[in-house]
């Protein structure tokens, strides 16, 4: 009976040995991953209203010129990004007008509550890059009240058709299909979508993405860019980005591919904030 007893116990040892080896590259941190020197596209972030809701776009657009003006938009760009990110365009792609008016009190502001550092959530309140933004624009230029509603990011679109939200305000990337749906204010800020990867990674290129498992977001322009890039990788679409990350630093996936803004604030994070 002794006997069978150590071997037992010599067994389970052996298992238990085996799977910390095993497990030794699935438990990671966010100093343990990297961003890749490749993007695979670059990219403009817009604030959209409905495409019929052009009043509230321009109402927006000149208080958005007011912040950025002013310096209010720089010193909250500071206080999230260390500098100035503020995008400025050399020309406009629309005139606003300034006589525009809408007549809602409060404008519902729709966001992935995910999406640091543009929009998430520090305990019980919303915050970020885009909020505060928000809040210099719609709050102190506009004098409306700000209410954000959290939204599943993929069914954004409907969201904002249905009037359940007056503004998707939360890195939203511009493109034709959006600019056929949705109604833009001009760009305000610039951003890549990013390939993350651990550091120890094979993975040096895009190329390298080939026959691999990538995760991404669903419904975003990860996808688009993944898709118009001709790579031929497993992919897995999440909820929101923070998943994905998750499933890297967990040996699940071999890369994600994500807003190089959003990569850049997870990965100057210590795993414990």
């Amino acid at each position: 009976m002794k006997m069978k007893r150590l071997v037992s116990v010599i067994l389970a040892g052996m298992m238990s040995t085996v799977l910390l080896a095993s497990c030794g590259k699935t438990n990671l941190t966010n100093a343990d991953l990297t961003v890749l020197d490749e993007s695979l596209a670059d990219e403009l972030y817009g604030i959209a209203t409905a495409k019929d809701n052009t009043a509230l776009r321009d109402m927006i657009q000149i208080g958005l010129d007011k912040a950025i003006e002013d310096g209010t938009a720089a010193e909250i760009a500071t206080k999230w990004f260390g500098s100035d990110t503020i995008y400025k365009p050399e020309s406009k792609t629309f005139e606003p007008d300034p006589n525009a008016t809408y007549d809602k009190d409060t404008i519902v502001l729709g966001c992935d509550v995910n999406f640091a550092p543009m929009g998430f959530k520090d305990g019980d309140e919303v915050v970020g890059f885009d909020i505060d933004l928000a809040k210099a624009v719609i709050e102190d230029e506009m004098g409306k009240k700000l209410q954000i509603q959290p939204i599943t990011w993929s069914n954004k679109e409907a969201e904002l058709a249905a009037g359940k939200v007056d503004v998707l305000w939360n890195g939203l990337t511009i493109n034709d299909e959006r600019l056929a749906a949705m109604s833009f204010t001009e760009a305000y800020m610039q951003n890549a979508q990013a390939i993350i990867v651990p550091k120890d990674s094979d993975i040096k290129s895009s190329a390298d993405l080939e026959g691999k498992k990538v995760a991404m977001q669903k419904a975003s322009t990860a996808v688009e860019a993944y898709e118009a890039s001709g790579i031929n990788a497993e992919t897995v679409e999440l909820a929101d980005n923070v998943a994905c990350l998750n499933e890297l630093k967990t040996g699940r996936v071999d890369a994600v591919i994500m807003d190089l803004v959003v990569a850049n604030y997870y990965l100057a994070m210590d795993d414990a904030e």
